[in-house]
């Protein structure tokens, strides 16, 4: 397996947990049950997931006020792309 399908696989499974927590968070947070800690959703958009947490913020409208959130994904998801253009363009 080469390095850019290994990293396309990663992604999607980071994007899909980071998607799948943000949901369970907003759940948590309308029943005022026990929430996800932040540092647990930042972690997951740095790791990999930002493209997920990114569309769950927006999906189920959570954390939309929070400019940590809206920064923290945007230059995670930028990061990842830089590297998959990396990974993309060696031969």
């Amino acid at each position: 397996m080469n390095p850019l399908s290994f990293t396309a696989i990663w992604l999607a499974v980071a994007s899909a947990a980071a998607f799948l927590l943000f949901a369970r968070d907003k759940r948590a947070a309308i029943k005022h049950a026990r929430r996800t800690p932040e540092r647990i959703l930042l972690t997951w958009m740095l790791a990999g997931g930002a493209p997920g947490g990114l569309i769950a913020m927006g999906v189920f409208r959570h954390k939309i006020r929070k400019i940590s959130f809206w920064i923290c994904g945007g230059l995670a998801a930028l990061d990842w792309g830089f590297w998959c253009w990396y990974l993309w363009q060696k031969p």
